[in-house]
């Protein structure tokens, strides 16, 4: 099953793999963890070369993963192989290597080349297929700036393409950069209970990628926390409240729905991830894994076949009546 990133961009296995967790913990401004956990170096290693074995070739990573671990983790295995794979990679938090700790964003377009630079040396690799903007909140004018240094560095061939992470539609339609022939895609929060559909309207009318993110919405979506089951402290997802009204709203739905899925020979993993492919059909889905049976997981719904409509019309009856 194949997608195109853009219609400028390259065909790609239709999902990708989210490499947050390769690279091992890493921190924000306060401290506060932001990452998935220890990450034994073998462990990445095998889930990268598992990925590419099974036919996923993008690789979506940040150089802020373990604080540029994961990026190093990923060069030794392609490094290994003759591996037909796309790497993506975002920048924008400027981070201590030795603490994996942010220190601050970026202020000034210039450091789009350093970090690209950088990131080029931790693969090992004398040219990346994308680059990423990735900071919540920036002045649109110095993100005008850094958009232009991106296209710097396409003609420069050292990339061939950049993109932005945000969520934030109304200034994602304001920057003319976005329907730059280089301008590849932007990453965003799309699944089965948070649904960014201004965005995806957005980019479908102009013909742009959609790399998606968040697909198991913290985990809530394989039904692990449907329980008490709550992750230790070195967990980023640790850090979110449970409790609130939204995730009540969200394990009330998965309640009702789990027996429709189940009955369907389906575990909610593999009902999210069908549900994307099959309604979203120009979104390429990066999801991570902590383990080899992870990527199995991730991948088995393709095996098995997608939802059917009867099945997602069932679900969406459910979803528009609690959720929407």
């Amino acid at each position: 099953m194949k997608r195109k990133l853009s219609k400028q961009g390259p065909s790609l296995f239709a999902i990708g793999l989210g490499c947050a967790s390769l690279g091992g913990s890493f921190y924000g401004l306060d401290g506060s963890i932001q990452g998935y956990g220890p990450m034994k170096e073998d462990s990445a290693l095998n889930i990268v070369k598992t990925a590419l074995e099974q036919g996923i070739n993008f690789l979506n990573c940040a150089d802020i993963f373990g604080g540029g671990e994961a990026e190093k983790r990923i060069g030794k295995v392609i490094a290994t192989g003759d591996y037909d794979v796309y790497i993506g990679t975002s920048f924008g938090l400027i981070f201590d290597t030795n603490t994996a700790t942010i220190k601050s964003i970026i202020d000034h377009p210039d450091y789009v080349r350093e970090a690209t630079i950088a990131s080029l040396k931790r693969f090992g690799l004398s040219h990346l297929d994308l680059i990423q903007l990735q900071v919540p909140k920036l002045h649109e004018s110095l993100i005008h700036e850094i958009f232009d240094s991106c296209n710097d560095l396409v003609q420069e061939g050292l990339i061939s393409g950049f993109g932005w992470v945000t969520n934030d539609f109304n200034l994602a339609s304001s920057v003319p950069h976005v329907k730059n022939p280089n301008f590849l895609g932007i990453q965003y929060t799309y699944n089965l209970v948070d649904r960014q559909l201004k965005m995806k309207e957005y980019l479908d009318s102009i013909e742009k990628g959609h790399i998606i993110n968040g697909v198991l919405k913290n985990g809530i979506l394989t039904g692990k926390y449907l329980n008490s089951y709550r992750p230790d402290n070195n967990h980023v997802i640790s850090r979110f409240n449970f409790e609130n009204e939204e995730y009540k709203r969200y394990f009330n739905f998965l309640r009702l729905i789990k027996p429709l899925i189940e009955d369907a020979d389906y575990s909610l993993t593999e009902f999210a991830i069908g549900w994307l492919l099959q309604t979203h059909t120009t979104a390429i889905p990066i999801i991570g894994a902590k383990s080899v049976d992870q990527i199995h997981l991730n991948l088995s719904v393709i095996d098995k076949g997608l939802p059917n409509s009867k099945l997602i019309n069932e679900i969406e009856s459910i979803y528009f009546e609690n959720i929407n």
